[in-house]
């Protein structure tokens, strides 16, 4: 049992792996605290009963995300995946992106899970082929809303200079690779994959980019075995897969807006609510290409580009950044470590 373990992705899910991303996420949290001068308004933050309340929302929040993100699970695995089943891997996943790069996330680890689940290897594909599918095109449909409602000056306002310069063309370039990118493979998924396969295998032999050929192949094969596997679903089946992805998201942004009610002086406006939920599809999309685990770094760093003028004072920008990661990005570290072991035991 110990060797299938050590051979299986499970290994990289190892001490140091865990304890690098909370040393980075926390060393730039404690770097952007000493460079706002926060940690005085940290000593006058004033914790009163209300404020524990909206914390306890805001894990609420967290606990629903997390609620829906289980029910699509349940959905794409159907009879052959138990609800525990899909609880576990469901968290697991989570776990595995807190610890590995936003850019590529827990899937060779999700693929095992599913696989030591008694799935079998086209079904576990064509599930993380969906939910990679579903996640991206929520925001492929919410950036140009939002934009349309609040628009482009509202949203990166806070930025100035040179680093709003990069920051903005960083979010366009990601925004337009992402819309491509879901274009194509839900085309695959729904449509002819077998289209989206020739195309694969003429970028593929480029000569550049020949060497990767088999890849290319092997990511064709994968889209066909996962088109055949939800072929025929009806209508019904892909709503409640964008319904569960809309309400997971939804709620892991309403964790930031409860947390500006805890610590604002004043009643915060629709229109102020709104604009923070708006933003939050700026950052998390750009999260999407972070290189550190779990975004580590980045996204503290993102959150105060982009939020600072929004976030009361105490805590501040750097403040609220720490107590948004302290709700949604370290519980599942807490989660995993306590969760992995049990699954082990369970499936080995």
């Amino acid at each position: 049992m110990n060797s299938e373990i050590e051979q299986s992705p499970l290994k990289q899910l190892r001490f140091s792996r865990i304890l690098l991303p909370i040393l980075f996420s926390v060393g730039v949290a404690a770097y952007l605290l000493y460079s706002e001068n926060a940690y005085d308004k940290l000593t006058h933050l004033q914790i009163k009963g209300a404020v524990w309340s909206v914390f306890a929302l805001c894990f609420g929040c967290m606990m629903l995300r997390d609620a829906a993100y289980i029910w699509r699970m349940k959905l794409m695995g159907g009879d052959e995946l138990s609800w525990r089943a899909a609880f576990e891997v469901t968290l697991l996943w989570e776990f595995a992106n807190t610890v590995m790069p936003s850019l590529t996330g827990g899937t060779p680890l999700m693929i095992y899970l599913l696989i030591k689940e008694k799935l079998n290897a086209g079904k576990s594909t064509a599930i993380i082929f969906l939910t990679i599918f579903f996640d991206q095109l929520f925001f492929t449909l919410l950036v140009p809303i939002v934009m349309f409602f609040m628009g482009h000056t509202a949203i990166f306002s806070t930025l100035a200079g040179t680093t709003g310069t990069v920051t903005m063309a960083f979010f366009w370039s990601i925004y337009a690779v992402l819309a491509g990118y879901v274009g194509i493979l839900g085309f695959g998924l729904i449509g002819n994959p077998q289209v989206i396969k020739r195309f694969l295998m003429w970028i593929f032999r480029a000569k550049w980019l020949r060497k990767w050929e088999h890849l290319g192949e092997k990511t064709g094969d994968d889209l066909i075995a996962a088109s055949a596997e939800f072929k025929g679903k009806g209508l019904g089946y892909w709503a409640k897969l964008l319904v569960s992805t809309a309400i997971a998201w939804t709620a892991r942004f309403l964790v930031l807006n409860g947390l500006l009610i805890a610590f604002s002086p004043i009643s915060l406006t629709f229109a102020q609510h709104s604009l923070a939920f708006g933003r939050q599809s700026a950052l998390y999309l750009m999260m999407f290409a972070a290189i550190t685990p779990g975004g580590s770094g980045i996204a503290e760093f993102l959150f105060s580009q982009l939020l600072s003028d929004m976030c009361p004072n105490p805590p501040g920008a750097a403040g609220m950044a720490l107590l948004w990661r302290v709700v949604g990005f370290y519980p599942y570290m807490l989660l995993g470590i306590w969760l992995l072991p049990r699954w082990i035991h369970r499936i080995f």
